[in-house]
């Protein structure tokens, strides 16, 4: 999994919400979230792939 492009971390984690049901990537260092997948069938490997799939961060 990538660090986390808002502060650099690298203690991103997945978390599981009841009742929605979604899978998301929030990092464990300034709670940044994204990646989320949801419905009955979402896993934790889509929600790491979305993560992963985020534009570049453009730094000046």
């Amino acid at each position: 999994m990538l660090p986390c492009p808002f502060c650099g971390g690298t203690n991103p984690g997945v978390v599981y919400v009841p009742g929605a049901p979604v899978r998301q990537v929030v990092c464990g260092d300034c709670g940044a979230s994204g990646g989320s997948v949801s419905g009955q069938f979402a896993t934790r490997r889509q929600a790491v792939e979305m993560w992963n799939a985020r534009a570049e961060v453009e730094r000046a």
